[in-house]
């Protein structure tokens, strides 16, 4: 059997099944894939919503509205998508990617902290 580092390929009933990379969700059957992240049709949907709202000032409920997905706004898998990828910055009020989170500071992104650690010098 093939060892995926970023396919998820599991056995279903004897049968081998490529899963959604974010929802578990069987995309097709067989035990040969690519092995890159896959998504099914929803989460992709959902990505088009998080790359939209990433590094900006939008606010998730105009994002749901225009993309025709207000029903997403208390949707666990895509909230769990979303805070995997991107947060609101609560001092910019900016999306920033996870990464930019600053370890110190909850849902403040490095830039916020640094320039208030430069105002308080």
């Amino acid at each position: 059997m093939t060892e995926y580092k970023n396919a998820i390929v599991k056995m279903n009933g004897g049968a081998g099944a490529l899963l959604c990379s974010h929802c578990n969700t069987i995309i097709a059957t067989g035990m040969v894939h690519k092995d890159i992240a896959h998504s099914c049709d929803e989460c992709s949907n959902w990505q088009e919503i998080i790359d939209y709202l990433a590094g900006s000032c939008n606010s998730l409920n105009s994002a749901l509205d225009m993309f025709d997905a207000e029903h997403l706004d208390m949707h666990d898998p895509f909230l769990k998508m979303l805070d995997d990828e991107i947060f609101l910055c609560n001092t910019c009020d900016w999306w920033c990617p996870i990464e930019e989170a600053n370890m110190n500071s909850e849902l403040t992104c490095n830039d916020c902290c640094d320039q208030e650690s430069d105002e308080e010098e």
